[in-house]
């Protein structure tokens, strides 16, 4: 072979390199064992569990909902005109892992599941809430404390294959605090 024709392989190499750089090798697009469409959850709002120090009863904690949005991404052209690939949402699996550790090794029972409701239309996406905790889960063992967050959501598609995401975040429990003094008349 001369120098010539090797030089002539040189863009056919160059195009097999792009079209290979579209493939996924690990699974989480392009399976094709997968469901036809993706799902992705991006978190909206995510506060942090207050603290408010009540003379009579101690430390009282409250817990808010965090919201998200859902979006079900098709795979290719045609699973994003088939009903069937609706991502029904399920419940989502929570692990905590606190900073600082707590040295009595307290921490809620891994992992916590809560309940998910909701149909995400394919090509589209919805808003949804959960609680990130169960107050249950609150105590002041937890207080200034920061959680780092493993959250694996479960869903299904209409046609019943299984979806799940993994995707983490913080939650943080603020410190008790005394009550804003009452104002003066």
């Amino acid at each position: 072979m001369n120098k010539r024709n090797r030089l002539e392989w040189i863009p056919v190499l160059a195009l097999l390199l792009l079209a290979m750089a579209g493939c996924t090798t690990d699974g989480s697009v392009d399976d094709a064992d997968g469901a036809p469409v993706q799902l992705e959850i991006q978190i909206q709002d995510n506060p942090p569990v207050e603290a408010q120090e009540d003379p009579n009863f101690g430390c009282l904690f409250e817990v808010r909902e965090w919201t998200a949005t859902a979006f079900n991404i098709p795979k290719n052209a045609e699973a994003g005109t088939e009903p069937f690939n609706d991502i029904v949402l399920q419940d989502v699996s929570i692990l905590y892992t606190w900073d600082p550790p707590d040295p009595a090794g307290w921490a809620p029972p891994i992992p916590r599941v809560v309940p998910l409701t909701g149909t995400v239309p394919v090509g589209a996406s919805i808003a949804f809430s959960y609680t990130p905790i169960f107050l249950d889960d609150v105590s002041s063992a937890l207080e200034g404390r920061t959680a780092a967050l493993s959250m694996t959501f479960r869903a299904r598609t209409v046609a019943g294959e299984s979806i799940t995401l993994t995707t983490g975040d913080t939650l943080s429990v603020n410190a008790c605090s005394s009550p804003p003094p009452d104002p003066v008349p």
